[in-house]
């Protein structure tokens, strides 16, 4: 059995994945994520310009 380095077991870490997957993505759908997306991209290439 696969673990992390955190020592948490692979099939674990994949059941969390398949819960929480959904929901980021529909985050990632609404209007506020894709206005928080653009927020971040932007704050990381003012990063990348200094």
């Amino acid at each position: 059995m696969r673990k992390t380095y955190l020592n948490i077991p692979q099939h674990e870490m994949d059941a969390l994945a398949r819960c929480l997957f959904p929901h980021i993505q529909a985050f990632y759908e609404s209007e506020e994520g894709k206005l928080a997306f653009e927020a971040w991209k932007r704050e990381q290439e003012a990063r990348a310009e200094r």
